[in-house]
């Protein structure tokens, strides 16, 4: 079950990161930057502590971190020497749980973009999200965010919260209080 799901993280990273797009500049920075800091912040500050159960934030392009420097939990970059991800991500060294952050290629058009967001820490902790933004007084601002997909534990399966066993998929969620973004 461990590597279906991690082929299916892994497989949505790299199909967010193809593309046709010329590479990224300031403007594709900037928005990837604005939906990274949108949902890293939404999921550090919600209810079940999570700033203190995870060591860092891992951030799968390295280019990005500079713009995390006072974040908590601290921002990394990835680097396989140092975290594993078989079931848990983990860093190797002290054992301590992290949480892993990609962000694809934005999507533009005029004033408006969104862009693929995605997290995992776990064989059954991970999820994948549209952002959605708005170009305003020159600065790209989170407008709204999509759940496109999440996968957890199931703690009612009959093989126990801790099994591994059950997945749970949802797709085209958005979260409580978010509106729908209206593109």
């Amino acid at each position: 079950m461990i590597r279906p799901l991690l082929t299916l993280f892994l497989a949505l990273l790299v199909g967010a990161a193809s593309s046709t797009h010329a590479k990224p500049d300031e403007n594709r920075r900037s928005i990837r930057v604005a939906a990274l800091r949108y949902l890293m912040l939404k999921h550090a500050t919600a209810p079940g502590k999570e700033r203190e159960f995870y060591s860092f934030y891992v951030l799968r392009d390295k280019e990005y971190v500079s713009d995390f420097s006072s974040f908590s939990p601290p921002v990394v970059a990835y680097d396989t020497n140092r975290f594993e991800t078989n079931p848990a991500a983990v860093e190797r060294k002290s054992g301590k749980r992290v949480k892993l952050w990609a962000v694809g290629e934005p999507k533009i058009e005029a004033d408006h973009a969104s862009v693929p967001v995605s997290w995992y820490s776990d064989n059954l902790a991970a999820g994948w999200h549209t952002v959605f933004l708005k170009k305003k007084a020159g600065a790209w601002t989170v407008e709204s965010e999509r759940l496109d997909g999440i996968s957890k534990r199931e703690p009612n399966h009959p093989a126990g919260g801790n099994a591994g066993s059950c997945v749970l998929f949802a797709f085209g969620c958005q979260w409580p209080g978010v509106p729908q973004a209206g593109r």
